[in-house]
């Protein structure tokens, strides 16, 4: 059993002991809402993604086939920008664009969109957002038991 000296919050966010590790491995497999220069350089990503689309959507205006993004894309800019449901509304990006592929006329731009879209999708949005207020790390701290409740 680890005593209470051994106990440290770790860079995941939870109480752990240097005994048992299998929480670290466990934190890896979420967002992490990256604060500093990451979680700047993600809010830039997320803001440059969002004006892209509403460029090339004002390229694309008066296209036929765009009659529903002209409301769905500057939703999906300002959610970004907010940086709520990042990752839901990253992927949303991913498949407007992967559709808008074929009929653009600046498919390299589209090719961007995708590909940050993708990267914002698995990265999350970092600490400058509306989902780390909402979602963001929580620190756990579990009572040690003293000797009398473990007999």
């Amino acid at each position: 059993m680890p005593r209470k000296d051994d106990l440290d919050i770790t860079n995941s966010g939870f109480l752990s002991s240097t005994f048992p590790r299998s929480l670290e491995g466990m934190a890896r497999l979420f967002s992490i809402f990256p604060s500093g220069k990451p979680g700047f350089a993600l809010l830039l990503l997320r803001v440059s993604i969002a004006a892209a689309s509403l460029i090339q959507l004002w390229e694309l205006r008066e296209a036929p086939s765009l009659s529903c993004c002209i409301v769905l894309i500057p939703i999906l800019a300002l959610l970004l920008c907010l940086g709520l449901f990042t990752p839901f509304v990253a992927a949303l990006c991913l498949v407007v664009e992967a559709l808008w592929f074929a009929t653009l006329t600046l498919p390299a731009l589209s090719f961007l969109l995708i590909s940050n879209s993708m990267v914002l999708a698995l990265l999350g949005p970092g600490v400058y957002s509306l989902d780390a207020r909402l979602f963001g790390r929580r620190v756990i701290e579990l009572p040690i038991p003293s000797n009398e409740e473990l007999k």
